[in-house]
This record gives C-alpha cells, sequence and structure tokens, in this order.
C-alpha cells in the first residue's frame, strides 16, 4: 500500500510485457501519470549502477537498481551467483520505471527467473518496478488480503511467477 502526499505527475515506462497489468495498477493511483512502452536499449556507454543490500537472517537480498547500462546482464548474473553461494532465497529487483530502456532490463530479469512483484509509485522520487526471484515456492497461501483490487494483484503477480517457472523450466512445479 502507498499513498502519495504530493501530487507528481509524471511519463512512466512500461515495460510491453507488463503493459495491461500496469495500466490497471495504475487506475487506482489518483495521480497522474502518462504511461510510454518501454522499447528502447540502453545507451551505448551507461554502466549499470547497482545498490545491494542483504537481509541474513531473512536470507533476502535487495538490488535497487540505479542505472541498467548494457552490461547489465553480466552484472545481473555475478549478484546472482554470489547471492546464491550465500543461501540467499528472495532476490529482489528495484528498477525505475523513468528510464526509457527500462523494460530492456525487465526482459534480463525475466530471463533468469525473475516475476513481477509490483509497483512502486514515488519511490525513487519517480516511479518503480519491483520485480523478484524465489528459489522454491512462494507461501501464497500465508497472504493475508482485504481488498478485491489487492486480490486481483496477488492473482497477477501469481500467474507472472507461474509462467517465469514453466518458461525457465519446461514444466510447472
Amino acid at each position: 500500500m502507498f499513498r502519495n502526499y504530493c501530487s507528481r505527475p509524471q511519463t512512466v515506462y512500461v515495460p510491453a510485457v507488463y503493459k495491461d497489468t500496469l495500466e490497471y495498477m495504475y487506475a487506482h493511483i489518483e495521480d497522474e501519470r502518462t504511461l510510454s512502452i518501454s522499447v528502447k536499449k540502453p545507451e551505448k556507454g551507461l554502466s549499470t549502477e547497482v545498490g545491494k543490500q542483504v537481509f541474513d537472517s531473512a536470507k533476502v537480498a535487495r538490488l535497487t537498481v540505479n542505472e541498467a547500462g548494457d552490461d547489465f546482464p553480466s552484472v545481473l548474473d555475478r549478484y546472482g551467483k554470489e547471492m546464491l553461494d550465500q543461501g540467499i532465497v528472495v532476490i529482489q529487483a528495484w528498477l525505475k520505471l523513468s528510464r526509457p530502456w527500462v523494460g530492456n532490463t525487465v526482459e534480463h530479469l525475466r530471463e533468469r527467473g525473475y516475476f513481477l512483484g509490483g509497483l512502486l509509485p514515488g519511490w525513487f522520487g519517480t516511479d518503480g518496478l519491483l520485480m523478484q526471484k524465489i528459489i522454491g515456492k512462494p507461501n501464497w497461501e500465508g497472504i493475508q488480503l482485504y481488498s478485491v483490487h489487492a486480490k486481483e494483484i496477488l492473482k497477477i503477480v501469481k500467474d507472472d511467477w507461474s509462467s517465469q517457472i514453466i518458461t525457465s523450466t519446461g514444466c510447472n512445479h
């Protein structure tokens, strides 16, 4: 749940794979957003900048992608191996929807088993997107929700997770 106390009209770049989903999520936000489909590739020479936080007791790692350059896949692979070697079971990637190439970044994440986690309105001063990778099956049954809107978002997230499992393994677990 988010609440913006200041109006922040902005253009957000929407990964094509999440166009309908993000239109649904934004329909429930009372602030002006212009949605533009993200089709660009990162600018040549742009270097990836990622901040990493590890929460050892929870076995969770958070990657804040401040910038995703054309070296993003190799940076992501390096962090992924490092975190799996540390026994991390949940990896979150927080992306800026203000970047015209965020769709390209999402494609690289999805190729590695990441799925939609949610929308982060105003998270970076501009909006963000949460992608996540979970080793094993998420505890869907433990999630308690109240609103119809929240339940629909959970269904969307579960469907995206399921599609990633099928894509990456060839079968559904």
